[in-house]
């Protein structure tokens, strides 16, 4: 956050002090009051406020250089909200409260879906060891019935065995663990 940014944000309320004082100052003047009198008004009206301002933007600032400093050493930029200290006023505590829900709700979005994948996995593998059953079968009564026509079925048996592994590969590219390979002896 830079003063410029602040000064914009806080452009209202600076507006309206200037302007109710330089309302007051005219009403002075025109009282005839010596212009020192006025500048002390000034002193002891805007010494307050700017001083309240600068608190204010250092505040601020330190909280979203914070941010920006935790953002730029993050790798995986959804932990933000984890290692975000408490902010000292309402709106840091609101956007710290917004982040962390957000966070939440991708994390439980994120365990949906790997829950819904490993399900679908694991329906595949179940599919595919199922499947390799009536393979097999095929396979040893095709061995005990051996002619040309047996040779042809077997040629195929042996292609949609190789697709049935393909499948079964697939499924666990991301976890391979307790595959079942049916090989001849």
């Amino acid at each position: 956050m830079s003063i410029g940014e602040f000064i914009k944000d806080k452009i209202l309320i600076i507006s309206c002090n200037m302007l109710i004082f330089i309302l007051l100052a005219i009403i002075i003047l025109a009282s005839n009051v010596d212009l020192i009198i006025i500048l002390f008004i000034f002193c002891i009206w805007f010494f307050p406020l700017v001083s309240y301002m600068v608190l204010e933007f250092i505040k601020y600032k330190n909280y979203y250089d914070e941010i920006d400093s935790i953002l730029e050493k993050l790798d995986k930029k959804y932990l933000l909200p984890e290692l975000l200290k408490e902010a000292s006023f309402i709106q840091g505590e609101k956007l710290n409260s917004i982040l962390k829900e957000i966070s939440r709700d991708m994390h439980e979005n994120v365990k949906y879906y790997k829950d819904m994948q490993e399900d679908y996995r694991e329906y595949i593998e179940a599919w595919v060891h199922e499947i390799k059953t009536p393979i097999a079968s095929t396979k040893l009564i095709i061995e005990n019935n051996r002619n040309e026509v047996t040779n042809k079925i077997d040629f195929q048996i042996d292609r949609i065995e190789g697709f049935v592994e393909q499948v079964l590969y697939y499924s666990r590219s991301n976890n391979v663990s307790k595959d079942y390979i049916i090989k001849q002896i």
